[in-house]
């Protein structure tokens, strides 16, 4: 971390934002270019899953969390799995056109609408199954 830390300070194209509540994280998110998680070790992997419900393109590192959201749905188009030390393959995102093509207001309307229509999918799929364990025992 402190090598981490002495790259963000003499970065100016890097912000660490520390703790950001739900408000801000979902104005980040709507806004951004893409969401990059080199993670070593991730839990379930919420925010990939947010990008990958918003349609924001994702470059995350390719622990078996995320393997598991690239196979729900559609999020394979939005989620590119990477080897967390593969340093140029990380520094090739930057040059992704896809990436560079800063998206429009159309884009961010879509972005919210995919959201909310994933976030319903999302709770029912929950119930169904929450429902489904209960029933069964």
């Amino acid at each position: 971390s402190k090598e981490l830390k002495k790259l963000i300070s003499i970065n100016s194209g890097i912000v660490s934002t520390g703790y950001v509540n739900e408000t801000k994280k979902s104005a980040l998110y709507i806004n951004a270019f893409g969401l990059l998680s080199p993670s070593l070790i991730e839990g379930f992997g919420i925010p990939v899953l947010d990008a990958c419900c918003l349609g924001l393109n994702c470059f995350a590192s390719d622990c078996s969390s995320h393997r598991e959201i690239e196979n729900m749905y559609d999020f394979n188009k939005y989620l590119k799995l990477l080897p967390p030390k593969s340093i140029t393959k990380w520094s090739d995102i930057f040059y992704d056109k896809k990436l560079l093509n800063m998206e429009n207001k159309v884009t961010l309307m879509s972005r919210l609408s995919r959201y909310q229509n994933f976030k319903e999918i999302l709770k029912n799929d929950f119930i169904f199954k929450l429902n489904n364990l209960i029933s069964n025992k």
